[in-house]
């Protein structure tokens, strides 16, 4: 995307020509067939546009009417999770709209706008920043096609040289510095060093960041959250000032709802004890696993570790949670190639499923080892308990 497809698309013409092909899978062989239809300077920002649209459906509800670049649609918050950011302000703020209408909230490096959107939507006033003039236009059409234009002020700016003054700031730094990815908060763009500065506007802030971010150096006055989607551990959060509200939290969010578990100030550090394999096996989501809550979620499921190593559970009593994944364990025994394959034939397995935690050969590596030809489905859960390798038959539990 640049300026000259961005005034293409906008014009009378191009708006033609993507209510058009709106509903058409934009594929390589449409594009080419196009190309010899159209010429390039109008087919190549129209089937650009609508396939980024047709990627973002997943991540936002209205992508149909939006406009993106593809860097800036894969960094933007989804609704689901920008909607989470808007309601921990909220939150803070105040739970009335009018009450929030009198807060300004900084959005830096806004990008395409998916997280002004949704506070403009819980009632704050915003003023949003980025450094890239092209994703500037592309966030004001995306603000006008949710009618909240009268609650959001721009500036094209760089944060390091000016933080307007605000209630409370949300900071999406740039996680791909050069074009690559990186987990360091000190090559993120603006980098950690930039929180003081912040700090001299408001001391609400929130940081959103990679959820595989480097925790080395983390400010200790922030709570660390991290946010699971499902089952995907999506993202990281640093909460500072009165946005805060605990040490660690794990967020797991769905259409259906918001679930969370944290470890709040003052509150001991619970310690899980290491023990033999029960009835019943527990992989917690990533979420518990990044934001170090193991050990609480074991104490709270009545479980233990079966290794001191790593982040699975174990317990003789199943007790369902959102923040585990529960399976049944059927049958184990100690990891040997030779006497796997020798009962994998006994059981007549045919379609296996592989879970694995700890274990030192890669998924392509087993199934290589492992040829099965019967009708049986089975479960297998591999991984290490107190330093052993060894086979879990398992069975997922709702």
């Amino acid at each position: 995307m640049n300026d000259a497809r961005l005034d293409f698309l906008l014009s009378p013409r191009g708006q033609v020509l993507l209510k058009k092909f709106a509903d058409t899978p934009i594929t390589p062989e449409l594009t080419l067939k196009l190309s010899r239809q159209f010429p390039r300077s109008e087919i190549t920002p129209v089937t650009e546009i609508l396939g980024l649209r047709q990627r973002a459906l997943k991540k936002f509800r209205c992508a149909d009417k939006m406009y993106f670049d593809r860097v800036g649609m894969e960094q933007a918050s989804s609704d689901l999770t920008a909607e989470y950011h808007a309601a921990r302000f909220a939150d803070y703020f105040g739970k009335s709209s009018e009450k929030r209408m009198s807060f300004m909230i900084a959005d830096i490096c806004c990008g395409i706008g998916s997280d002004s959107i949704a506070l403009a939507k819980k009632g704050f006033r915003l003023i949003s920043i980025d450094n890239d003039p092209l994703r500037l236009r592309l966030f004001k059409q995306n603000v006008a096609a949710y009618g909240l234009e009268r609650q959001i002020d721009t500036i094209c700016a760089d944060v390091r040289n000016q933080v307007p003054k605000a209630d409370g700031i949300f900071i999406d730094p740039d996680r791909r510095p050069g074009g690559s990815r990186t987990i360091s908060l000190h090559e993120m763009t603006p980098s950690i060093d930039i929180l003081p500065k912040l700090r001299e506007a408001t001391p609400h802030i929130g940081m959103k960041l990679t959820p595989m971010v480097s925790l080395r150096k983390v400010p200790s006055d922030c709570e660390i959250e991290f946010v699971s989607v499902n089952r995907e551990c999506r993202e990281a959060l640093f909460w500072f000032g009165g946005l805060k509200s605990a040490v660690r939290r794990a967020t797991i969010l769905s259409e259906g709802g918001c679930e969370t578990f944290c470890r709040i100030d003052g509150e001991d550090e619970p310690y899980c004890e290491t023990g033999e394999p029960g009835q019943f096996l527990y992989e917690p989501n990533g979420a518990i696993i990044r934001a170090q809550l193991t050990d609480k979620l074991g104490c709270m499921l009545n479980a233990r570790r079966i290794d001191p190593d790593l982040s699975l559970l174990t317990s003789n009593q199943h007790i369902p949670t959102r923040f585990a994944v529960c399976f049944k364990i059927e049958k184990s025994f100690p990891f040997q190639l030779k006497r796997l394959k020798r009962w994998l034939k006994q059981q007549d397995a045919g379609q296996v499923t592989i879970h694995r935690r700890g274990f030192p050969m890669t998924l392509d590596q087993i199934k290589k080892q492992l040829s099965t030809k019967g009708t049986q489905s089975l479960s297998l859960f591999l991984t290490t308990v107190s330093g052993d390798h060894w086979v879990f038959q398992v069975r997922k539990l709702p």
